[in-house]
């Protein structure tokens, strides 16, 4: 019997019954759920002899499904059931925006909400590499508490790129929404890529289509980062394990 419990934003931890074979090891395999449906497993482990395991590969805000091979010294092997579990989100909910870029697009005006003031989406910019593209599908916003304009989620710039965007104050913490929403690929498991924000990975074969459940659908992931010590938050997209890193909008504010 697998288990899957999540420890932090990044972590699930992992354990099971040992099989009653002698000399058996274990391949852990792993899938990002969108509703029903699953991408294609991925294995994150492998010659495992013991009866845990911690997947510390995990992205925030996430729903998975694990199984486990236990494979015999013959070869044979037994798959086990699937165990599921959800990460926290890693950030909060941006109150006093500082910046926000509509990545791949032209400015876009947000009128102010509740405590949050009236500020403008920037076009493009502070960008290296990378490719803008559009639509004119409408995009399902529903699933984010505070969702950018439809124009930023019908905008977006693909492929390997750094934004280098500076202005903030050295050693200063804040939080970076990335706002997503996959208006190419109709499935999860087509788009896996990872997401450094100094120095530090945050998404690691991240899904855009699992994460919102459907095509045409956005979502958001929240980070804390903190400004070096020239006042810059960098942001790496580089390809993962299926076609190329996306973005649609970022969103810098203060906790």
């Amino acid at each position: 019997m697998l288990k899957a419990k999540d420890v932090s934003t990044n972590e699930v931890d992992l354990s099971w019954t040992a099989s009653t074979t002698s000399g058996v090891s274990y391949i852990l395999y792993r899938s990002q759920l969108a509703g029903t449906t699953k991408a294609a497993p991925r294995i994150i482990a492998s010659g495992v002899t013991g009866t845990t395991y911690a997947d510390v590969s995990a992205n925030p805000a996430s729903h998975y499904g694990y199984y486990l091979a236990a494979i015999d010294p013959a070869g044979l092997s037994t798959a086990s059931n699937t165990a599921i579990a959800t990460t926290p989100s890693a950030g909060a909910a941006i109150r006093n925006t500082v910046i926000a870029i509509n990545a791949g697009g032209n400015a876009v005006a947000e009128a102010a909400e509740g405590s949050q003031a009236a500020f403008t989406w920037l076009a493009d910019e502070d960008i290296t590499g990378g490719t803008p593209t559009s639509t004119g599908a409408a995009i399902n916003a529903s699933l984010v508490a505070n969702p950018a304009p439809q124009a930023v989620y019908q905008t977006n710039r693909y492929g390997a790129m750094t934004y280098a965007i500076p202005g903030f104050t050295p050693g200063g913490t804040y939080i970076v929404d990335l706002h997503f929403a996959e208006t190419y690929w109709t499935a999860p498991g087509q788009r896996l890529f990872n997401v450094v924000i100094n120095g530090k990975q945050v998404l690691d074969n991240y899904d855009i289509f699992a994460s919102a459940g459907s095509e045409y659908t956005a979502t958001v992931q929240s980070f804390y980062a903190t400004a070096d010590s020239t006042g810059t938050v960098t942001i790496n997209f580089a390809a993962g394990a299926a076609d190329n890193p996306q973005i649609n909008g970022i969103q810098i504010g203060a906790p």
